[in-house]
């Protein structure tokens, strides 16, 4: 499997310039050196033959990868929402009767107290 921000894989596969293993396919090459550059080779980690630690590594490295980015696109999502809010907070508070208003049940009170006055002024009217 060959990724498009990777170059092609040698021919001769990948030789580590530590232990000088050489690995022929892309998933132990990457088991081996890591996902970035800046990861430490796994023969600088493991001692011995524990490669299925070495691979459990890998995955856990890949997952808390895939968790910073989920955690940031959450972060600017929340951001946008809170912007969101903050331009409706103002627009409410462009009306004067709702200027006060700290909550969204705040508005609904007055609201309702503007509605029930209109309907009263409206009984008034049919009375006279």
């Amino acid at each position: 499997m060959e990724h498009e921000d990777t170059y092609p894989m040698p021919k001769h596969g990948w030789t580590c310039f530590y232990c000088g293993d050489t690995f022929t396919t892309q998933g132990s090459a990457s088991d081996h050196f890591g996902g970035d550059p800046g990861a430490t080779a796994g023969c600088k980690i493991k001692a011995g033959d524990e490669l299925g630690l070495l691979m459990e590594l890998r995955k856990a490295e890949a997952l808390v990868e895939s968790w910073k980015l989920r955690a940031l696109d959450a972060e600017s999502q929340v951001e946008a929402l809170q912007h969101h809010v903050n331009n409706l907070r103002v627009t409410i508070q462009s009306y004067n009767a709702f200027r006060e208003c700290s909550s969204i049940q705040d508005v609904f009170n007055i609201y309702d107290s503007m509605e029930g006055r209109a309907l009263a002024a409206e009984e008034r009217l049919r009375e006279k």
